[in-house]
């Protein structure tokens, strides 16, 4: 990989990152308006919707698949970071 893709890697890869997460939300939302999911799937977003009638009866219901979402999409975020975060060592030089 040559210079450049050097330099570029940390950004395509934040990039990347970022966009995995809109797609993840976006994914949820239209599940959650009904549109590309069938409604018997097993599908976190389709679950907060045919669970929003009972959000008093039963909170967890809805509450347990949203925050599954957000906690995919962060663990996403961070696995990205993380990846980030190790820059190769060159060999022959001391830190």
């Amino acid at each position: 990989m040559g210079y450049v893709g050097r330099a570029t890697l940390r950004t395509l890869a934040a990039d990347a990152g970022i966009r995995l997460t809109g797609v993840l939300y976006l994914v949820s939302t239209a599940a959650f308006l009904g549109v590309g999911v069938a409604p018997d799937a097993a599908d976190w977003a389709v679950m907060v919707d045919r669970n929003r009638t009972g959000l008093f009866v039963q909170p967890w219901a809805v509450v347990v698949p949203a925050l599954l979402i957000v906690a995919l999409t962060t663990g996403t975020n961070l696995v990205f970071d993380a990846a980030l975060e190790k820059t190769p060592r060159r060999k022959g030089r001391r830190p």
